[in-house]
């Protein structure tokens, strides 16, 4: 299929892409994931306002944006990750290599994913933190020890996404583990840089 020396053969012997060479399942997959993740982000800041904070007091708490900025980032995340999926896209045509796109799109595709389910558990730990008797006391986190569990988190999913492929040998499960790996990566070494800022005092109980 490929050389013995590509990436391809290392991830995928015996392996036959299954994903369509093109930008917008890919595309379509991931602006429906971002979607959820932004309206997660509305929800989650919303129940952390309206009483989580008695109990989560974090060194970088839920960052305050205008409706235009946040608008204006989301547009540009998502044209940015249109552009790059259709460059990707001909290159793996022009190099004849199919996996190349499938790889990608999973690491693209997956990873966002990853994103939503965090999200979502950081939503309902607050939604039930603002019930009566559910948690006492208060916790603070700093930022570089939000850094470090968010790798940690990532390499897990990695993990997982490293299984599936090892069963069902889908060269899109693959592309999630590496973009996974990548994203641990990145937290964990931006943590090394993280100025060491104590967390914020936490409120306390009423």
């Amino acid at each position: 299929m490929t050389g013995p020396h590509s990436l391809g053969w290392a991830l995928a012997v015996d392996v036959e892409p299954t994903w369509p060479v093109g930008p917008w399942p890919a595309a379509w997959l991931w602006l429906g994931l971002a979607l959820t993740d932004e309206l997660l982000r509305s929800l989650a800041a919303r129940a952390y306002q309206a009483g989580a904070r008695r109990h989560f007091r974090n060194a970088d708490p839920l960052r305050k944006r205008g409706t235009y900025g946040l608008v204006f980032a989301f547009l540009f995340k998502a044209w940015a990750c249109f552009l790059f999926l259709q460059v990707m896209a001909a290159v793996a045509l022009g190099q004849k290599r199919p996996w190349l796109f499938e790889l990608v799109a999973g690491a693209f595709v997956l990873t966002e994913a990853t994103f939503v389910l965090r999200r979502a558990q950081a939503y309902w730990t607050y939604r039930f933190a603002c019930e009566p008797g559910q948690l006492r006391g208060a916790i603070a986190y700093s930022w570089k020890l939000t850094l470090r569990l968010g790798a940690l988190g990532s390499l897990g999913y990695a993990a997982l996404y490293a299984l599936l492929y090892w069963l069902y040998r889908h060269l899109f499960v693959a592309g999630g583990a590496l973009g996974c790996v990548f994203m641990a990566f990145y937290w964990w070494s931006y943590s090394l840089r993280a100025a060491p800022k104590p967390p914020a005092p936490a409120a306390r109980q009423p």
